[in-house]
């Protein structure tokens, strides 16, 4: 035989975990992985957003906003997009301006994401 041996898997009963050991794990993780605190300035930029019916440009946003940097908003403002939260385009050269706006503001539109302005 070799230095590794099986001749102790399975010779030992299951352990089986009690309701006690359970609750215990939900604690250590409970305090272990702290909870996410709230954000307010995304939450502030998904309410300004879907209020409005009609696109907003940064700088919009920005003004209604104006205790927050531009970096911190434009920061929240991506996230939200890649989360699928509003929606925005870049319109602009260099640095660049953008546009947001809801995520379901264009839906029940004459024109769908697929079909071009040419009717092709």
């Amino acid at each position: 035989m070799g230095v590794f041996t099986d001749k102790y898997i399975g010779t030992c009963s299951p352990i089986k975990p009690s309701i006690k050991s359970w609750i215990a794990l939900y604690v250590n993780i409970s305090v272990i992985s702290p909870m996410k605190s709230k954000d307010r300035i995304a939450d502030a930029i998904i309410s300004i957003v879907t209020d409005s019916d009609e696109p907003l440009e940064t700088k919009e946003i920005e003004e209604k906003l104006s205790r927050e940097t531009r970096t911190r908003i434009l920061y929240r403002l991506r996230n939200l997009q890649g989360g699928g939260l509003i929606k925005g385009k870049m319109v602009g050269a260099g640095k660049g301006t953008w546009i947001w706006w809801k995520r379901d503001a264009f839906e029940g539109g004459t024109l769908s994401e697929n079909t071009r302005s040419d009717g092709k």
